[in-house]
């Protein structure tokens, strides 16, 4: 959760009231990530018969659990824009560029003169 706290604080569009949004999101993606773990570990069962041909495969109760938790991190990080499709659809503040050394040296100049400063 840190990582897309810290990503979403640096574009400025981050609010307190996101956190729990925010932890659902980090929630449903920790258990995608281990329901696809365990699923590695090769949990699907085939029944074959005396040709090798498959008559009966067993779908996993973690694929089942994988795949809901996959929609659910997907549908809450469209809402941060954690997809290319939904980035578009969230607003992201402009940042001010930064000043530049010239400009501070002569705007600290400008305050002790009282000329205008550069804007």
């Amino acid at each position: 959760m840190e990582k897309y706290t810290k990503l979403l604080q640096n574009e400025c569009i981050l609010a307190e009231t996101d956190l729990d949004s925010l932890g659902l999101y980090c929630m449903h993606l920790q258990i995608a990530e281990e329901a696809a773990e365990e699923l590695k570990k090769g949990v699907v069962r085939e029944c074959r018969d005396e040709d090798g041909k498959i008559y009966y495969v067993e779908t996993p109760p973690l694929l089942k659990i994988y795949n809901e938790a996959s929609a659910a991190a997907m549908k809450w990080g469209a809402q941060f824009g954690f997809t290319p499709v939904s980035r578009k659809n969230v607003p992201v503040p402009k940042k001010k560029p930064a000043e530049s050394k010239l400009q501070a040296l002569m705007n600290k100049r400008a305050d002790r003169e009282g000329v205008f400063k550069v804007a």
